[in-house]
């Protein structure tokens, strides 16, 4: 059979591949296979620009942080309220997750076996960075203060989403996603400022 006319950058072409095999088959059907077959490319080639199937997708997870960054913070506005900030933060982040379900699984959810490189990791402290410098003026505490509750909160977020997607919350039929989320953030915030005596 003939294989396709690859393009000078093979590696943007296998990442391409992955895209179109995950929207087809999920993460269940993401082997190095199907990705050269799409790719209509040999074994030899894939390994000749990913060390493995980690490393292909921690690229792919690279863009995937890229597009959730510019999608989180596409509708900021610096004057908009807290309470108005919060509330687009968690409407872009659940929208993401519901319409780009699968990419957003790889990132968060696919165990990686390999330790991401420095180029990786900088694209994910650039977004946390982001969102730590929303929450500061909000929080009020320490910057320290700051980064942890920005994880717990993105946490809580997080499992709010995956819940609610895999229909595990189906107790909850009174509010959406987003209702949750912003009762989340509302309840932890409040009980983080009335702590350092804020009122």
């Amino acid at each position: 059979m003939p294989r396709k006319k690859m393009h000078v950058n093979l590696k943007a072409d296998l990442i391409k591949a992955m895209r179109t095999v995950l929207k087809v088959h999920a993460l269940d059907g993401l082997d190095v296979r199907k990705i050269v077959k799409e790719a209509g490319c040999s074994i030899g080639t894939f390994y000749n620009n990913f060390k493995s199937l980690d490393d292909l997708v921690i690229s792919f997870n690279g863009e995937t942080i890229d597009i959730l960054t510019a999608r989180l913070f596409a509708s900021y506005n610096p004057q908009e309220s807290a309470k108005e900030t919060i509330r687009r933060l968690c409407l872009n982040y659940i929208a993401f997750a519901e319409e780009n379900h699968t990419e957003w699984l790889l990132l968060l959810e696919y165990p990686i076996k390999v330790q991401p490189p420095s180029w990786y990791q900088d694209k994910v402290d650039h977004l946390f960075q982001k969102v730590c410098a929303i929450f500061h003026p909000i929080l009020k505490g320490p910057k320290t203060d700051t980064e942890k509750a920005v994880k717990i909160l993105w946490s809580g977020l997080h499992g709010v989403c995956s819940l609610t997607l895999k229909q595990k919350l189906r107790f909850t039929k009174e509010q959406n996603t987003l209702e949750l989320c912003q009762e989340l953030f509302h309840n932890y915030i409040l009980g983080y400022r009335i702590g350092l005596g804020i009122t």
